[in-house]
């Protein structure tokens, strides 16, 4: 009999992505299990596009709460639809209010969830069946997946593999280089992740002597701050429009590495096993950077003396984003370095990229 697994997992774009790995594990203990995955509209093309994954359920419940009289068919059609089948098992990894009732509402055999001390809102513990604390000093990834594991009662180590997410776009070509190529993502949605642009300048301006930069950007505003970066960088240095998050991944997995900030972008260069060097500020490296050997980040100090788990609790406050903002180009260089030797893509060889 197949079994039938459902993974409620809504947001936000970096979460989702740090869960899927999780998918492997299943595939690999189940090699025939039916898999569903519960996200919200922003993140179900994310979802889509992942070939480990047999159905997409979209929920938009930031509409829906606006717009509660107008959308009340959508709601009942939806649930109709998430009560389609019967699952033998339901991993609820969003773990608040919001994913509880998308758990009560499903029809799930045992529903397994996250235990009294780690569960982000405490209401979520009234759905779930079984529930399961990861340890506090685990990533994200393992955090995932350490729930996973309890309910299965599985102590075997599990080494993370590279997933791409599936595109029929035809990704642009790269340039031939004596060097390495990496790919730069400098932006994010919080001001307070980001490095000053005149650390970057200088930065990239050493980078670029020997090896080859491709620049992305997701906004108007990131896009004015790319523009300075290449001219900066005098040619060497090439800019990317925005691309569909598939089409991203895939141009990652084309590189020999990512440079970025705590952001989607890192995120999606760890879930293709690309090495990468991120920085971190207002958020905790051990907690949130891609694991594995060919992964390193540098954690910046906050002033004020501030000390955290996973995020700053005043990541969405802190008007000057110290931590980050006092970084200097050397500071990055010296690990630069240290990380540069030890690049190895580990999801497609150079030599089978068949470059101009």
């Amino acid at each position: 009999m197949t079994v039938k697994i459902l993974i409620v997992k809504t947001s936000a774009l970096g979460d989702i992505v740090q869960a899927l790995p999780l998918l492997s594990y299943l595939r690999a203990r189940c090699p025939e299990a039916t898999i569903d995955w519960v996200v919200e509209k922003g993140g179900a093309d994310l979802v889509k596009a992942c070939p480990l994954i047999d159905r997409t359920l979209v929920v938009d419940t930031k509409y829906w709460r606006k717009n509660l009289w107008i959308s009340r068919k959508d709601i009942i059609t939806f649930i109709k639809r998430l009560r389609e089948r019967h699952y033998d098992v339901l991993f609820d990894l969003q773990g608040n209010t919001k994913s509880a009732l998308l758990t009560y509402f499903s029809r799930a055999t045992c529903k397994v969830g996250f235990g009294y001390k780690s569960v982000p809102e405490f209401p979520n513990l009234f759905v779930t069946h079984r529930r399961f604390n990861p340890k506090g000093d685990e990533n994200m990834v393992q955090r995932y997946l350490s729930v996973i594991q309890q309910f299965y009662q599985d102590k075997t180590p599990w080494v993370q593999t590279p997933l791409l997410l599936h595109t029929d776009k035809t990704l642009p070509q790269l340039k031939q280089t004596a060097g390495f190529c990496f790919m730069v993502c400098f932006g994010s949605r919080w001001e307070n992740k980001k490095l000053s642009t005149e650390v970057w300048k200088e930065f990239l301006f050493r980078v670029a002597k020997e090896d080859r930069l491709w620049i992305v950007y997701g906004n108007e505003e990131e896009k004015k701050e790319a523009e300075r970066l290449i001219e900066h960088l005098q040619g060497k240095a090439t800019l990317l429009s925005p691309m569909s998050l598939p089409v991203w991944q895939n141009m990652m997995g084309r590189m020999d590495g990512v440079i970025a900030v705590d952001s989607v972008g890192l995120h999606l260069g760890g879930l293709a096993g690309v090495a990468t060097l991120s920085f971190f500020g207002p958020s905790l490296a051990t907690v949130y950077q891609p694991s594995g050997k060919q992964h390193s980040s540098i954690q910046g100090k906050c002033p004020y003396g501030f000390e955290f788990d996973r995020r700053c609790p005043r990541l969405r406050t802190c008007t000057s984003g110290a931590c980050l903002k006092q970084m200097h180009a050397e500071d990055l260089w010296g690990h630069f370095q240290e990380w540069r030797s030890r690049c190895q893509n580990r999801c497609v060889s150079r030599q089978d990229q068949q470059l101009p």
